[in-house]
Order: structure tokens, then sequence, then C-alpha cells
């Protein structure tokens, strides 16, 4: 969960875009326009994209530093 390892985030550069975790949701963010928002606790294997449902906006805005 956020805080446990003492770190408040996880950014990482990918070739083409960046991503951001928190513990608990990962954001993915391609040139290609392409946006990706998974909660790592109830989907660790990734299937489900939540980044266009409007009740996880606010996770979404948090995540992303731009």
């Amino acid at each position: 969960m956020p805080g446990d390892s003492g770190r408040s985030n996880i950014f990482g550069l990918l070739g083409d875009g960046w991503m951001n975790y928190d513990g608990r949701y990962k954001l993915h963010k391609y040139r290609t326009g392409e946006n990706l928002l998974f909660d790592m606790l109830n989907d660790p294997q990734e299937q489900v994209n939540l980044y266009e449902n409007i009740e996880f906006a606010e996770i979404v805005r948090r995540l992303d530093p731009n």
C-alpha cells in the first residue's frame, strides 16, 4: 500500500511515454495519445483500463504531473 515502503510513487520513463505508480494505481501515458490507468490491487494483470471512467478522474489528476 502507499507509504509502506517509504516511497510515495514510482515513476518510470518508457520508450514512448511514461508511467506513475502510487502503490495502488498505475497510470501510463504514451506519445501516441494512448492513456491507461489500472487498479493494481484489484487488477494486477492490467486487463481493465480505468482511464476514461469518471469515477477515477481525481486519481488520474493526482498521478499526472502535467
